[in-house]
């Protein structure tokens, strides 16, 4: 109601536009002197009411000023929500805040909050969101039990139950991307439309910089993936070429141990190995060196993974709680070549990966692994297994070759090596060398 409005209805007489002086108001139409202060008094505290009203409405346009230079200058997310929720509790003096975001168009996840110690979910429904996507202010309780937006029930019991005064969309391009919800202040006093317009606006903002920064967050995250898909097939490569090169089966045994701690960060695993078909233990990285030597009966979901040849997660179940601390998971990588069970190696945490039943690229990624270090693996051990049983079957030809080739020095002719068959050996040798001495 304006000043002209108020004066007219208390001294019951039509202003015109020609009466702009208050004091002239005063003189011509009241003379009591009583009645006049009381009138002046009036209007004094009129005037008071909308200067402080312009003063809120000025330091809500340098709030929301500041808090859009605040928003563009960031695009992390953690602080974009920082700098929302602390700003809505310093403006409204209320220590209940929530943001949520619309994930994959089919339900709204809690980004951030403070306060609200049991509100972590919201009701999602297309409904909602286009509710929402109509509203030009801030939904109360009170709206959601008459009208179109009685049907809300779930939404109200939730808005109940946490004591939320407020829910608030977050728009970009009229698109409701989120939402914004608010407790009560102190004494329940209701917010004013001012502070309930204030609250529109800055959820307005706080969409389009927080869809910016979660493409942002999107942008880097596939960016460390693929950073790290690159170091994962580089450190693969190593892994080939280096295992490969070596014939001693405790050295291949190092080099994979070495390998998978540096290249692939795991902090604590154990490496077995089948002999006379018992898994014993060949290396420990991060238990007890004891540990090594001792043998391991497969359970039934380790069998399955042999059979299958993948590596995969197996919640833990106290398989190996007398050698960890507590672990809800932990990886099997069976190592199998040609059919043959090799052996395995039991993962239980890494430095950069998180163990659990969702983390399907580690499965495929040691399964991958798997397959490039059996084989040499196998390799190395049957030579040792050979090594152990058998001389060198060659020594004595060798031996034999050596002295002829002194003999031919002697005499002064060429020695030439041909093919040669050795029935002992049931094998043909094509070729060990030709030329004179």
């Amino acid at each position: 109601m304006g000043l002209r409005t108020k004066a007219r209805e208390y001294i019951g007489v039509n202003l015109s536009s020609d009466y702009a002086d208050v004091e002239s108001i005063l003189k011509d139409y009241i003379s009591d002197s009583a009645r006049r202060n009381e009138l002046k008094s009036i209007i004094e505290n009129y005037v008071e009411f909308v200067r402080k009203q312009l003063d809120r409405k000025l330091l809500d346009m340098q709030t929301l000023f500041e808090l859009g230079k605040e928003l563009n200058s960031t695009l992390h997310l953690s602080d974009l929500l920082s700098i929302i929720l602390f700003t809505l509790m310093g403006q409204f003096r209320i220590s209940d805040v929530a943001l949520f975001v619309v994930q994959n168009e089919k339900e709204l996840r809690l980004l951030d909050k403070k306060g609200f110690a049991k509100f972590d979910s919201f009701p999602f429904s297309n409904a909602i969101l286009s509710l929402l996507s109509k509203v030009n202010n801030p939904v109360e309780v009170d709206e959601l039990k008459h009208g179109e937006l009685k049907d809300f029930s779930d939404v109200l019991e939730v808005m109940s139950e946490n004591e939320i005064a407020l829910i608030s969309p977050m728009k970009n391009k009229e698109k409701v991307v989120g939402l914004i919800a608010v407790g009560y202040k102190d004494e329940r006093e209701p917010y004013s439309e001012e502070e309930k317009s204030f609250f529109y606006t800055l959820s307005s903002f706080a969409g389009i910089a927080v869809e910016n920064a979660s493409l942002y967050e999107a942008l880097e995250s596939a960016n460390e993936r693929l950073s790290r898909k690159l170091n994962e097939l580089s450190t693969l490569y190593e892994i080939s070429k280096v295992i490969n090169s070596s014939d001693d089966y405790q050295g291949v045994l190092n080099l994979i141990t070495e390998t998978i701690t540096t290249g692939f960060g795991v902090k604590k695993a154990l490496l077995f190995a089948f002999v006379n078909e018992k898994a014993l233990i060949k290396k420990v990285i991060g238990l007890d060196e004891a540990l090594q030597g001792k043998d391991i009966m497969l359970n039934e979901e380790e069998e399955r993974l042999f059979n299958e040849n993948r590596a995969g997660i197996i919640m833990n179940k106290k398989r190996f709680e007398n050698i960890l601390d507590v672990t809800s998971y932990y990886l099997l990588m069976p190592l199998i070549s040609g059919g043959i069970k090799i052996g395995g190696i039991y993962i239980f945490s890494f430095e950069k990966y998180q163990i659990d039943n969702s983390a399907l690229e580690l499965e495929s990624l040691f399964s991958v692994i798997a397959s490039q270090i059996a084989p040499p693996l196998a390799l190395t051990s049957f030579i040792q297994e050979a090594n152990s049983h058998v001389q060198n079957p060659f020594g004595m030809l060798i031996e034999f070759v050596k002295k002829e080739i002194e003999k031919a020095k002697k005499f002064g002719v060429s020695l030439i090596l041909m093919v040669v068959k050795l029935p002992f050996l049931a094998q043909w040798v094509e070729k060990y060398g030709a030329g004179s001495s």
